[in-house]
C-alpha cells in the first residue's frame, strides 16, 4: 500500500496518534524543541497530514505556514479546520495548505524552517530520498533550518517497552544483516499505535549514513543529528 493510500484510508483518525503518551511526551516536545523561537518567520511543513504541526508552528509565533501533504484526505481534513466556526477576536496566522508528493515539490517559496516529521520514513530507497530533498533545498534560502524527526532502524525499535507507550515497531525487510539493512539502505518497519482504533503504517527507516549523504548531495550543510 502506497503512502498516499495509507493516509487516505486513515483519514481524521489519524489525530489519535497524537494523543498516545509516546507522541505526548516524547515526539511533540521533541519537535517544540527543535523548532525553538518561530516569532515572525515562515514555515514549511512537509507531510503535515491533518495539520497538528502546522497549528503548532501558528502557536508559537510563525507568521505564515504552508503544509504540504500527499493524502488528499488529510489535507481536506486540515483545511476543514481552518474553516472559522465562530466570532473570532484576532486572525491567526494563515496556514495554506497543498497537496504534493515531495519529491515533486514545486517552488512554493523560501522558507525560514522547513519541518519534515517522519517525511522520509516514506522514501524506499536512495533516490526518492534525494529528490526529496532536492525538492526541498529548492524551496530555502541561505540560512534556512530543516529540523527533520525520524525513526532511526539502529535503535532497538522491537523492545516489548514500546507498548507500554502506545507503540510498537515490526521488522518486516529481509534482513541483509543484525539489523534488518536491505540492499536500499533502509529497513522497513510496520509501526502499530494502539489508539482507537488501533492504526498502523509500513514504513521505510533510512540508516544514518544515508541520510547524511542525501542531505549532503542536495546541498544541505551544517548537518546535525540528535539521538532520543
Amino acid at each position: 500500500m502506497s503512502p498516499h493510500s495509507q493516509y487516505d484510508s486513515i483519514g481524521a483518525a489519524y489525530d489519535a496518534v497524537k494523543e498516545l503518551p509516546a507522541a505526548r511526551y516524547g515526539e511533540i516536545p521533541a519537535v517544540r524543541a527543535l523548532l525553538g523561537d518561530l516569532t515572525g518567520q515562515k514555515v514549511l511543513d512537509l507531510g503535515c497530514g491533518t495539520g497538528h504541526y502546522a497549528r503548532l508552528c501558528r502557536d508559537h509565533g510563525a507568521r505564515h505556514v504552508d503544509g504540504v501533504d500527499n493524502s488528499t484526505t488529510m489535507i481536506t481534513e486540515a483545511r476543514r479546520r481552518e474553516q472559522p466556526s465562530g466570532p473570532s477576536q484576532a486572525s491567526p496566522a494563515p496556514i495554506t495548505y497543498h497537496v504534493h508528493d515531495v519529491a515533486e515539490l514545486p517552488h512554493l517559496g523560501t522558507y525560514d524552517v522547513v519541518l519534515a516529521v517522519y517525511l522520509f520514513n516514506y522514501a524506499p530507497d536512495r533516490a526518492t530520498l534525494e529528490a526529496m530533498l532536492t525538492s526541498i533545498r529548492a524551496n530555502c534560502r541561505p540560512g534556512t533550518r530543516l529540523v527533520a524527526l525520524l525513526t532511526d532502524p539502529s535503535s532497538p525499535l522491537s523492545r516489548p517497552g514500546l507498548r507500554h507507550y502506545g507503540i510498537e515497531f515490526d521488522i518486516t525487510s529481509d534482513a541483509e544483516s543484525d539489523a534488518g539493512q536491505d540492499s536500499t539502505g533502509t529497513t522497513e518497519i510496520v509501526f502499530t499505535a494502539h489508539c482507537d482504533p488501533p492504526v498502523s503504517f509500513r514504513l521505510h527507516a533510512p540508516h544514518p549514513h544515508l541520510i547524511d549523504e542525501c542531505l549532503r548531495t542536495a546541498g544541505f550543510s551544517e548537518v546535525f543529528s540528535v539521538a532520543g
